[in-house]
């Protein structure tokens, strides 16, 4: 271990002239001396190395840092106006400019002690810790325990982003993957306000993050901006669903939308059961169908999901509200795989219910299989096209009938500028008329479909979007579209204007989740 001109010795280090910065990806092995360095032994019994200005790296083995051998990661590396290295016992101090890298990690101060055998650092003097990879963090506070090799830290009066939330708190923790904050709040990341208040939080005595699986928050209180709405003894919410990394603990609040119906208001919460398994309610209240819930539970497999449910759900045929109720449907649904190594992907779904629409009364089964591919990219990703193609059989037991529907369609977005966007979609169901569905809520309005679209930026806030849906069969426009779009910091507003039917619909929905 030396550091850029210095001459080694038996346990100690002479400064040489040189002392220019020279990286770690420079060089290969553990072994491979640094630029200006002059390796030798000396006589010299002292362990201390005192180096002004300081770089240090630290390998754990001689065998090459890239080939997989070192089990631990890359060696660790300090950069500092001024240091102090006990060779023996791996006793560090440094101070002056501090910076600590170790493969995606970085952590900056102006003084640091810790030991580079065991990979822990204290500090005391203010610091900035980031990461970067698939959880990014960059957390900002007055004293840290870290741990390098591991990630586990413990931290005084820290603030910062640690994926996919904004947090502050008197203690934070964080082991072997688990966050814990204490006497504080936290956040989505497009509900933060750097100046403000956040537009909405959730404070808590203690709170648990279990990344993929859980929250828990002892004496929650969910604040919108500076008042509070709601306070609970716990809260526990299950993050199993989250698949896009997109943050769910504030799915309890309800979000508002409005149309031709009235006023209707959406929330949902889930709670997690065993190791795999969570409840849900999905509730919605609207003036004009009053309290409409779903409550069920899912079940996660490693190939997919399993769920039993008890629904009713809402879909729209030709522009007016249809309802079934499905009491209860159990369903499957896999994940999407690959193709043996090639961009083509496979996906699947079963389910089976008693469905209720008006009259029409009676167990529904469904199978569902589709085909396509990774989307097909050109120009640095600003044109994109996906085809795909499927079977869907439904067995009505209300009408004792069978739909078999082969399908296919494509789809392809163009961003022709950073403001102006074009799309354009077709697909094509067989669907006989002997084989309609008997529930108006199951029924394909266009078998063969074109969609043509197209949205600009008018503003920073602001965007202007024409829909239009096209009946190849007939060649008649069925439905022409203009949304109005406004990004009101961490929601999304949208006015939708349907002419050929002459009706408004409002919609505001929250950014993360």
């Amino acid at each position: 271990m030396q550091a850029p001109g210095e001459v080694k010795t038996k346990g100690a280090v002479i400064m040489a002239e040189d002392t220019r910065p020279i990286y770690q990806e420079q060089l290969d092995r553990a072994l491979d001396a640094y630029p200006g360095q002059i390796s030798g032994r000396s006589d010299t019994d002292h362990d201390v190395l005192e180096v002004k200005p300081a770089s240090i790296r630290v390998l754990r083995d001689e065998k090459s840092i890239y080939d997989g051998s070192v089990k631990d990661g890359l060696p660790t590396r300090i950069d500092a106006n001024h240091m102090k290295y006990y060779d023996t016992t791996g006793y560090v101090t440094a101070d002056g400019n501090v910076v600590i890298r170790r493969a995606n990690q970085t952590v900056t101060t102006e003084l640091v002690s810790g030991n580079t055998k065991t990979g822990t650092y204290e500090i005391k003097s203010g610091y900035t810790l980031r990461e970067t990879g698939q959880a990014p963090k960059e957390v900002e506070g007055q004293v840290l325990t870290y741990q390098m090799e591991t990630g586990n830290m413990t931290s005084q009066s820290a603030h910062g982003y640690v994926e996919p939330y904004y947090f502050k708190a008197y203690q934070i923790r964080y082991i072997d993957g688990v966050g814990y904050i204490q006497n504080g709040w936290i956040t989505s990341k497009h509900a933060m306000a750097f100046t403000h208040t956040p537009d909405y939080h959730i404070r808590g005595e203690r709170i648990e993050v279990h990344p993929n699986d859980k929250m828990i928050i002892q004496r929650p209180s969910f604040w919108i901006k500076n008042t509070k709405i709601l306070s609970l003894p716990k809260y526990i919410i299950s993050l199993r669903n989250d698949k896009k990394g997109t943050i769910s603990i504030f799915s309890l609040l309800p979000v508002p939308s409005y149309n031709s119906n009235g006023l209707s208001l959406h929330g949902r919460l889930t709670y997690p059961l065993g190791t795999r398994g969570e409840t849900y309610i999905d509730y919605t209240w609207s003036s004009r169908n009053g309290l409409v819930p779903v409550i069920g539970y899912r079940h996660y497999v490693p190939w997919g999901m399993a769920s039993v449910s008890y629904s009713k759900e809402e879909n729209t045929f030709w522009n007016h509200s249809v309802w079934v109720t499905k009491r209860p449907e159990l369903a499957v649904d896999t994940h999407t795989y690959h193709i043996g190594r090639t961009p083509m992907t496979v996906r699947g779904s079963a389910s089976i219910g008693y469905w209720t629409e008006g009259d029409v009364k009676g167990m529904h089964r469904k199978e569902h299989i589709e085909l396509s591919h990774d989307a097909i990219t050109w120009s640095h990703g600003r044109y994109s096209c996906r085809f795909y193609g499927g079977y869907q059989h439904d067995a009505y037991g209300a009408t004792r009938t069978v739909r078999r529907m082969p399908y296919w369609g494509v789809k392809q977005t163009s961003h022709i500028t950073d403001k102006w966007q074009v799309w354009a979609a077709y697909e094509h169901r067989y669907v006989t008329k002997s084989e309609i569905s008997p529930y108006p809520f199951d029924r394909i309005e266009i078998p063969r479909n074109i969609v043509v679209g197209t949205s600009y930026q008018l503003t920073r806030l602001d965007r202007m979007s024409l829909n239009t849906q096209t009946d190849a069969q007939t060649g008649k426009m069925v439905y022409r579209d203009w949304t109005w779009e406004r990004d009101l910091h961490s929601l999304k507003a949208f006015l939708t204007y349907r002419e050929k039917q002459k009706k408004w619909k409002c919609t505001i929905r929250l950014k993360d989740f």
